[in-house]
Parts: C-alpha cells; sequence; structure tokens
C-alpha cells in the first residue's frame, strides 16, 4: 500500500463490514488535504504483512467489541507501537472503552463522531476539511454518563443546563437504539427517538431503563422541535413516560 506523492499522511482502516468503513473511506478521502487513505476487510492482512513504513494512523471499525477484537489490538499495537490505533463502533459503551483502553487501543469512538474526534491523532500539519456537520461540533471534550433511570436523564440535564452547556446529549439503549437531546439557552431544544421528535421523543427515552450517554459539548442542533423551559419538558415528558410504563 505505497503512498500517493503528494501524502503526509496514511491512514489504514480496517473494518469488515463495509457498510460502515466505505462511508469513513470516502469522508476522509475527500476532506483529507494530502491523505493517503485506504481500507482493508480484515486487519488480519495488516498483521500478516505490516506495512512499511508504518501507517500514520490505524482505524480499527468493529460493533461490539468481543475478546477477539481486544486480542486484535494487541497484535496491532505490538506490530504498531507508535502509531496511534483509533477504534470506532457504532454501538457504543463506556465499558467497552474501557476495556479496549486496557489492551492498548489509544481511544474508542462512536461512529457518528470519529471524523471530527480524530484530528488529535493525526501528523502535525495535517488537518481534516471540515464539512457541513464538522461546522457545527466544536468539541472541548465529551462527558460520560451511565443513566439508570428517567429521573437520572432529568438529573443529566439539569446539571448540563445549570453549568450552561451547549450541545447534543447522545444516548444509547440497551436494545442497542440511539436517541439524542440537543441543549441550547438552558433548555432542551430538540430531542429525536426512532420516529418520535419532541415531547414524544423525550417521554419514549425517559422510560427506557438502563442509558449509557455521552454530551458532546458545542454541536449544534439540526432543527428545532421544542421551544419550552427545561422545567416545563421534564414535567411533561416524566409524565407522559410514566403512562407510557403504567
Amino acid at each position: 500500500m505505497p503512498p500517493t506523492a503528494d501524502a503526509t499522511a496514511r491512514i489504514v482502516i480496517l473494518d469488515d463490514q463495509a457498510a460502515r468503513g466505505e462511508p469513513l473511506l470516502q469522508k476522509l478521502r475527500s476532506r483529507g488535504n494530502g491523505l493517503d487513505v485506504s481500507l482493508l476487510e480484515s486487519p488480519h492482512r495488516l498483521i500478516e504483512a505490516p506495512a512499511t513504513p508504518a501507517p500514520d494512523l490505524i482505524l480499527f471499525g468493529c460493533h461490539s467489541p468481543g475478546r477477539q477484537h481486544l486480542t486484535t489490538v494487541v497484535l496491532l499495537k505490538s506490530l504498531f507501537a507508535q502509531t496511534p490505533l483509533v477504534v470506532y463502533t457504532d454501538a457504543f459503551r463506556e465499558i467497552n472503552r474501557l476495556r479496549l483502553l486496557e489492551a492498548g487501543a489509544d481511544d474508542m469512538l462512536p461512529v457518528e463522531t470519529v471524523l471530527e474526534e480524530i484530528h488529535g491523532y493525526l501528523p502535525a500539519g495535517v488537518t481534516l476539511e471540515r464539512g457541513a456537520a464538522a461546522a457545527a461540533l466544536e468539541t472541548h471534550g465529551r462527558m460520560h454518563f451511565q443513566l439508570n433511570s428517567g429521573d437520572e436523564i432529568s438529573n443529566a440535564l439539569q446539571f448540563l443546563a445549570m453549568s450552561s452547556r451547549e450541545g447534543e446529549l447522545m444516548l444509547m439503549f440497551a436494545s442497542e437504539e440511539k436517541g439524542i437531546m440537543c441543549l441550547a439557552k438552558g433548555t432542551v431544544v430538540h430531542a429525536a427517538f426512532r420516529t418520535f421528535t419532541g415531547l414524544e421523543a423525550m417521554a419514549h427515552m425517559m422510560s427506557q431503563g438502563q442509558i449509557e450517554a455521552i454530551f458532546f459539548e458545542g454541536k449544534a442542533a439540526a432543527t428545532t422541535s421544542l421551544e419550552l423551559p427545561l422545567s416545563s419538558i421534564l414535567l411533561e415528558a416524566s409524565v407522559m413516560a410514566d403512562e407510557m410504563t403504567g
């Protein structure tokens, strides 16, 4: 996999799911200035025939990391100790991130945000052009929440609002479904889950039980589906959630 003549950095994507890896490949190629990007459907192709020189960044895609993924991470880091290895997934869970970090990965990211969060792993002077979604995202850090009930969602939202944080709270449920709640000006301005938006989406998410959530500070809402004070939103959504579970 020789680099192109004008490439300033090489990225290797390892992903056995073309529907997940191919879009990332195309986005990196279109937005990367001087990047040489390749996609391998099996990490063993890189393990069995290590690239020379080593890639500048390895992106490893998976769904729910298991023992084989942890073993692969260990092998990759033994071969490319100086190369950042970032795992991306469409089923993010903080416990899996911790396991992968223990195995040697440099980070684990949700596939939705990987392009916006790999800047720190690129060589100096290499940047990605900012697409429409990236232009709205000025990430100052991620906050992780382990939430066990609708009441804890309310507590998390109140904490974020009281600390004047604005951004997107992405919620991931045991069913591996995802939803979002977007905060601005001290309240929730948009919520989406399944086919629901606004208060219905809030209520359905608050009735789901155990939840993992990540808050992306600075990520603006794409639209507005709520125009109420936070206290009113939480009260009305809680009542709807109780009716759903009662």
